[in-house]
């Protein structure tokens, strides 16, 4: 999953201009230098730990969550990175959901190669599998209170693609293909079943677009994972996944349109269609796998509740001195 790059506080003035590390923040109304430490009351966001005397640049030293999202808590308790999701709990579940389904989809994907293993259980677990996933991305439909409709309609998308990739998976794994251990790729025994290379380039835009589709939804949780820190996020495992299935789809349509090619030229052509097809399906595994570690920590960040202005302000009176 992708992660959005915070706004620092040395690059936050009064008049919405960066300023550098070395420079002092000044207030807009009177020009007087500003101190980079809380002198007053401030309790952590998370831990109600109070910040007083600590620099705006640290985090709270009980629980480690940066005085930013504190201080962004109490300015702008409706911030987007801060905004309530309905069902913390359910997301939660539905974005590990999805990462591992994908995950162990692609783990099984590859087992007719390297075992014998082409069964009708194999079958049904490959589909049953894909399906854990898209079940997880409906959790990504509106993943909380302020996501653009926009984004909520392409995120639908996303999840309706599902239903294609499962009957593509259903159909690559049927009974028709005949799979042998490090042997690629599988023999058709219909020989009017279109070609195998032609339904993986199909299935291969189909993730591509799928990823792309739920990307923006999945941008959202990234940025609430951010502003509390909990735990980082990599960056661009969705963009790095949508290459990956570019190149396997490069590989098949070589194979597609090459594959009856005599001589030197034909043998090239299928050797670099493999390579891509190869490269291109294990970038895609380990995506899947940062997807589920991803969305792991994200889930993390989802389970803190969300801080609202009310309490922010009943807490500092409580610490404040009377």
């Amino acid at each position: 999953m992708d992660e959005t790059d915070p706004v620092q506080p040395d690059d936050i003035s009064s008049g919405g201009h960066p300023v550098s590390a070395g420079a002092s923040l000044t207030d807009a109304r009177t020009g007087q230098p500003l101190d980079r430490r809380l002198g007053g009351d401030l309790p952590c966001v998370v831990c109600k730990y109070n910040l007083k005397g600590v620099s705006i640049r640290e985090a709270c030293p009980e629980c480690g969550t940066p005085v930013r999202a504190t201080i962004l808590a109490m300015v702008d308790p409706y911030a987007r990175e801060l905004m309530p999701i309905p069902r913390p709990r359910l997301v939660a579940i539905g974005l590990v959901a999805w990462g591992f389904g994908a995950l162990l989809t692609a783990l099984l994907g590859w087992l007719p190669y390297v075992m014998s293993a082409h069964s009708h259980p194999w079958r049904v677990a490959l589909c049953t599998s894909a399906a854990i996933s898209g079940l997880g991305a409906l959790v990504l439909l509106r993943p909380n209170r302020g996501t653009r409709l926009s984004h909520c309609l392409m995120a639908l998308a996303g999840v309706a693609l599902y239903v294609p990739l499962i009957g593509l998976i259903w159909k690559l794994s049927g009974p028709d293909w005949v799979f042998e251990p490090f042997k690629f790729p599988p023999m058709s025994l219909d020989p009017d079943a279109p070609p195998r290379a032609l339904l993986r380039v199909i299935l291969d835009a189909t993730i591509a677009m799928m990823l792309l589709l739920l990307r923006p939804n999945a941008r959202v949780l990234v940025a609430r994972s951010l502003a509390l820190r909990m735990g980082r996020v990599d960056r661009q495992t969705m963009l790095a996944m949508v290459a990956a299935a570019a190149a396997a789809g490069i590989g098949d349509l070589v194979w597609l349109l090459l594959g009856d090619t005599r001589g030197a030229m034909g043998d090239a052509a299928m050797l670099f269609s493999r390579i891509l097809v190869v490269i291109g399906s294990a970038f895609l595994t380990l995506g899947a796998a940062g997807v589920l570690i991803d969305g792991y920590r994200i889930a993390r960040a989802i389970l803190v509740p969300t801080p609202t202005l009310a309490q922010v302000i009943a807490a500092g009176t409580t610490n404040s001195p009377s």
